[in-house]
C-alpha cells in the first residue's frame, strides 16, 4: 500500500513539474515586444505626474525602459520632439499594461501634459 501511494505521489509531482516546464517553455517561445512612445511636452507639472505613475506601472507589469527622453537622429524625415522605448518580454504582456487600468488612469495627465502618439512593435523569435 505505501508503494502505491509512493508512485502516486511521485506520479502527482511529475505531473505538476511537467506542466510547469510547459508553461515555462510556451511563455519563452514568444517573440519579444516594444513599446515606442513619440511625445512633445506641453504641460510639465502633468507630464511629471504621468511620467511617475507610468514608470511605476511599467515595472510592476513586468516592462523595462531602454530609453526615456534620450537624443534622437532622424535618417529620414522629420523626427518627434522626444522618444520613450519600453521593452516587454511579449506582446501581450505589452498590450495588457495599456489596457489596464493603470494605464487608462494616466490618460488624462498624459493628454494635459503632451502631445502623445504611442504604438507596439513585436519582435522576432
Amino acid at each position: 500500500m505505501k508503494m502505491l501511494l509512493g508512485f502516486g505521489v511521485a506520479a502527482l509531482a511529475g505531473a505538476i513539474a511537467g506542466g510547469v516546464a510547459v508553461q515555462t517553455l510556451h511563455a519563452q517561445s514568444k517573440p519579444p515586444a516594444w513599446a515606442v512612445a513619440e511625445f512633445e511636452i506641453i504641460g510639465a507639472k502633468a507630464f511629471q505626474e504621468f511620467a511617475a505613475g507610468n514608470a511605476k506601472g511599467v515595472a510592476d507589469a513586468g516592462g523595462r525602459f531602454i530609453s526615456r527622453r534620450g537624443a534622437t537622429y532622424s535618417m529620414a524625415g522629420e523626427p518627434p520632439k522626444t522618444i520613450a522605448l519600453v521593452a516587454w518580454d511579449s506582446f501581450d504582456r505589452a498590450e495588457a499594461y495599456y489596457k489596464s487600468d493603470t494605464w487608462k488612469n494616466l490618460a488624462q495627465a498624459r493628454d494635459k501634459g503632451s502631445k502623445f502618439r504611442a504604438y507596439l512593435v513585436e519582435g522576432t523569435k
